[in-house]
Parts: structure tokens; C-alpha cells; sequence
């Protein structure tokens, strides 16, 4: 009898620490929430994004008592999330890619439920989940992640074409990279991040996605998203917020079809964009 391969899953988790922070607090919760993982064929990676202090050290302790599952990598300079897992995603052989933050933690049937799917749905080549949201110690926030799941629920992935799909994403995407599972090869055929719409990657990462590829959709919460005041959507306002528009301005370049969706979307961001800068 032929036995079915296991998909190997590559988990990349960008690491940042400043002093007086709680993040190693925090980074220990999110390694911890991989290891208690239901699926048992991954690897994790962990990226030294620059943080302004020697933490080779705390690194490579989780990798010395873990050889076989963690490694890590120093990516030179603080250059953001987007290129520290593009880093380790280009340095990866493993079948599908996945990603985490160092604040956030998953679900245990996270990993496994979206191999499944992908399995069960061989035509999908990117799989994403609901979230839900905690607090800076950890404690689910009822509802507050109900609106953009509700947003991520209304549509039908598997039903519309891929330029439907995009178009979809283009005009009212909530989807988060770190709920998202991607078959290593298609994400590198796409050329993954682009890494210099700092605050617009994921959304344009996931519109460019669509407009290649299938994306399913798993309706459970399987990701646990820590808000609190460090959040780069907090502290990067006004850079994201203009990364936005930089993205907006590219997908309408590379996929004409957007075209009539722009007034609306330059708008609505551009109103977004003089809000924050006038608050700022």
C-alpha cells in the first residue's frame, strides 16, 4: 500500500526585542504554541530582525535544545518583518510556508487543519483562518475581531475567478499573513513580499496571490492576535498608512482590471492618510 507523504511545513517567525519590553515573555508564548502543535512535521525559523541588542544568545538557546526543530538567522540591520521572512522563506525546502509574530500565538490544530484543507483541496495553493484577539497578557478580547472575520467570511474563495477573487481582496481585504498557509513553490513563483510597501505588503501580497492562484478559507479561529501599544499598526501609522497607497498605486499598474475600483480606494485611503497625519 502506497503511503501518502506528509507535507513538510516551514514556520518563520521574525524576532525584534528591545530592552524593558515584555517580548521575550511574549516570544517564549508564540515558540511554545508551535511546539504544541497537533501536525508534527515542521520546522521553525526563527530571524533576528536587527534588534538593537545581542540576542544570538536567547536564540540560540531555543535552537541548541531543539536542533532538529529550530534554527535561526540574523538578518542584518532593522529591515522588517516582510524581509526577515522572505529571508528565511528563500533559504527553506519545505512544501508549505507559514508565518508567525513574535507577540501572537497558534491555535494547536492551526497548522494541521490548513495542511489538511490543502490536502483535501489540491487546486488551493494558500489557506487562511479566522483570528482571534487578546491582551497583553494573553486574555481573549470578545468580539472585537468579529467584524474583520465576518469580512473574510462573506466571501466565496473557492466560487469566484481569480480576478474576481482579486478584485474581492483589492477592495476590502482583512486577511492576516500570519493565518495564512502558502505552498512554498507558488509563493517564491510570485516572488512573495514585495518588501518595500512597508504598512501595504500583505495586502498586495494577497491580491497578487489571487490573481495567480487559488485561496481557500478555514471559518474557525485558529490564530491568537496580542493587541497592544507596540503593535506596528500603532506605531508606524502614518508610514504604513502612506504604504497603502504606494500598494494601491502598484496592483492598479500590474493588474489593469483594478482600474475602475481606484476612485473609490485612493479616496477612502487618502481620507485614512490625512486623518492619522493631522493626529500625528
Amino acid at each position: 500500500m502506497t503511503r501518502t507523504k506528509t507535507p513538510s511545513v516551514e514556520i518563520i517567525l521574525p524576532v525584534y526585542i528591545a530592552r524593558g519590553d515584555r517580548t521575550v515573555e511574549w516570544l517564549n508564548q508564540a515558540i511554545t504554541s508551535v511546539f504544541e502543535q497537533s501536525y508534527d512535521n515542521w520546522h521553525l525559523t526563527l530571524v533576528d530582525d536587527g534588534s538593537p541588542f545581542d540576542i544570538e544568545p536567547l536564540l540560540a538557546k531555543w535552537t541548541s535544545d531543539y536542533p532538529r526543530l529550530i534554527s535561526y538567522m540574523m538578518n542584518e540591520g532593522e529591515n522588517g518583518a516582510s524581509k526577515a521572512r522572505m529571508l528565511a522563506a528563500r533559504h527553506s525546502a519545505r512544501d508549505i510556508v507559514m508565518f508567525l509574530d513574535q507577540d501572537d500565538r497558534y491555535h494547536p490544530e492551526k497548522v494541521a487543519r490548513q495542511v489538511e484543507f490543502m490536502q483535501q483541496h489540491p487546486s488551493v495553493s494558500a489557506v487562511h483562518t479566522n483570528i482571534e484577539i487578546i491582551d497583553e497578557r494573553g486574555d481573549p478580547v470578545d468580539g472585537v475581531a468579529d467584524r474583520e472575520n465576518q469580512m473574510r467570511s462573506d466571501i466565496d474563495y473557492l466560487a469566484l475567478s481569480k480576478q474576481d477573487l482579486a478584485s474581492s481582496l483589492f477592495a476590502r481585504n482583512s486577511i492576516r499573513i500570519i493565518s495564512g498557509a502558502f505552498k512554498r513553490s507558488d509563493f517564491m513563483m510570485i516572488g512573495g513580499y514585495d518588501c518595500e510597501l512597508n504598512g501595504g505588503e500583505d495586502w498586495e501580497l494577497w491580491v497578487r496571490f489571487a490573481d495567480s492562484y487559488r485561496i481557500g478559507h478555514l471559518g474557525a479561529n485558529l490564530l491568537q492576535r496580542r493587541v497592544h501599544n507596540g503593535n506596528t499598526s500603532k506605531t508606524q501609522i502614518t508610514t504604513r498608512a502612506a504604504g497603502m497607497i504606494k500598494a494601491m498605486e502598484k496592483m492598479i499598474q500590474h493588474h489593469g482590471y483594478l482600474q475602475p475600483l481606484e476612485t473609490d480606494k485612493r479616496a477612502q485611503l487618502e481620507a485614512k492618510l490625512n486623518k492619522l497625519t493631522h493626529a500625528a
